[in-house]
């Protein structure tokens, strides 16, 4: 093995099933499913004043009106969205159960990709979410990992993949499906 490659081998990851001939140890990582969203946020100022929070409303209404007449919702997150995520198109990256609000959980899950909700009143505002993509499996360690728990390590990495890459794949693969394989 080369050196730049023992550099990568708890890198031999597979995102999806292996197939039989490929796994020689597997190590599974606990993962449920998971899902991306977008969402568009219009905040409401603290403390409530009712005519602002009924301007908010108005405009989280236009927002969605102008999503179901066919806009693209990443152009009106960014026309409309008060969230640090607008310019990334609402982008907020990947959640699994359990890391949500079960007031949005609740709703989100059940959703369909490409599937918008209706407007959400939280804390923070209104919000508008859309799924993106859904995962329903983990990661598993192809290599023969010679007793080595390499899942602490899988799930920092999983967790730096999750803040820092996924707002970097352009909008056009987020739902394009298939498997990464990752070898030396």
């Amino acid at each position: 093995m080369t050196p730049r490659c023992a550099r990568f081998l708890p890198l031999l990851l597979l995102f999806a099933h292996p197939s039989a001939s490929q796994t020689t140890a597997t190590a599974p990582v606990p993962n449920g499913e998971s899902i991306c969203l977008r969402e568009i946020l219009i905040s409401t100022p603290r403390p409530y004043d009712p005519a602002q929070v009924a301007d908010a409303q108005r405009k989280a209404d236009t927002a969605r009106e102008a999503i179901s007449q066919g806009a693209k919702f990443e152009d009106i997150a960014k026309k409309y969205s008060d969230g640090p995520s607008a310019a990334y198109g609402g982008a907020l990256g990947t959640f699994e159960r359990g890391q949500l609000p079960k007031q949005i959980e609740d709703k989100v899950f059940i959703m369909k990709v490409a599937e918008v909700s209706d407007v959400i009143r939280t804390k923070q505002g209104f919000v508008i979410l859309q799924v993106c993509s859904r995962v329903a499996s983990g990661f598993e360690i192809l290599s023969d990992t010679q007793g080595v728990d390499f899942g602490p390590y899988v799930q920092r990495v999983r967790q730096e993949v999750k803040a820092s890459w996924y707002r970097r794949i352009p909008q056009s693969a987020e739902t394009k499906i298939g498997k990464v394989t990752i070898e030396c």
